[in-house]
């Protein structure tokens, strides 16, 4: 059985901030003052991350010191075109844009930039995941094939990215193609029936302190070996400090024995599948 320390991957939710930003906060000692893009490729090269998947955050602020999404674009892109082999990006949202701009720098993001997908965090953005500001967005991913991905860690029943509000969604666009981010936390059973792809991200630890380690390798299997991505949040997380989150994940996910072949599917091939499916 392999190890997963060893076995090459493709991280499907990262965060990085831009050189400019970072040097605009110098003093900043928050968790995304450790978000750079020189320390994250040390990390890949020492964890065996082959590729990561680059999201963005509905906050203009936190990738362009100009606090414009095109801008915060352009940063992303310049991340992109230098290492076009270790990274993807997913376009961003500004939600103080209304809908038809939102949708003209999606598009912009997409033909010019080349980036792989949409992000949607309706708890940065406080817009519901269901609303319909996002019918645009939505029925352009859906018309083009684009993968989503939607932050979904609520606190309750109705929060803004409650997993009803993306059951919701997926009844309007049946065919759009989802990653659920954070598993849908402690909503997670109500993912299962649906036909969207699920990320590991942030949530694993969380899962332990909850319910130990053997409920959560049970939560992981109640999903189909297709569905699960792999992917950490770095440098994020709720409970655990940045230098401990691969090392936990590997330990979480050793002990859950997934054979080699069906680490190979939720550690690499998972995430190629919802990129590039068509």
């Amino acid at each position: 059985m392999l190890a997963w320390k060893s076995v090459k991957k493709i991280d499907g939710h990262i965060h990085l901030i831009p050189d400019e930003v970072h040097k605009a906060n110098s003093e900043a000692q928050d968790v995304f003052s450790k978000a750079k893009l020189r320390s994250y490729l040390e990390i890949m090269d020492r964890y065996n991350i082959e590729k990561a998947v680059i999201m963005p955050f509905n906050d203009p602020a936190l990738l362009s010191m100009q606090f414009e999404i095109s801008k915060g674009h352009e940063n992303l892109w310049k991340i992109l075109k230098e290492y076009p082999d270790r990274f993807y990006v997913f376009a961003d949202i500004d939600p103080s844009n209304k809908p038809e701009k939102s949708l003209d720098l999606i598009k912009e993001a997409m033909e010019n930039y080349a980036f792989s997908g949409i992000k949607f965090h309706p708890a940065n953005s406080a817009i519901p995941i269901d609303s319909n500001y996002n019918d645009l967005l939505f029925e352009y991913a859906w018309e083009k094939k684009i993968g989503i991905a939607i932050h979904a860690y609520p606190n309750t029943k109705n929060d803004l990215c409650a997993v009803s509000r993306i059951r919701r969604v997926l009844s309007k666009y049946p065919k759009l193609k989802v990653m659920v981010s954070h598993m849908g936390f402690l909503e997670f059973e109500g993912l299962l029936d649906l036909d969207c792809y699920v990320d590991i991200s942030a949530v694993l630890p969380d899962y332990v302190k909850h319910f130990g380690l053997k409920k959560t390798n049970e939560i992981l299997r109640s999903f189909s070996v297709d569905r699960l991505i792999f992917a950490s949040d770095w440098p994020c997380s709720r409970i655990i400090d940045s230098e401990e989150i691969y090392d936990e994940y590997y330990k979480i996910l050793d002990f859950c024995q997934f054979s080699d072949q069906e680490i190979h599917k939720i550690a690499y091939q998972n995430i190629l599948n919802f990129l590039m499916e068509s």
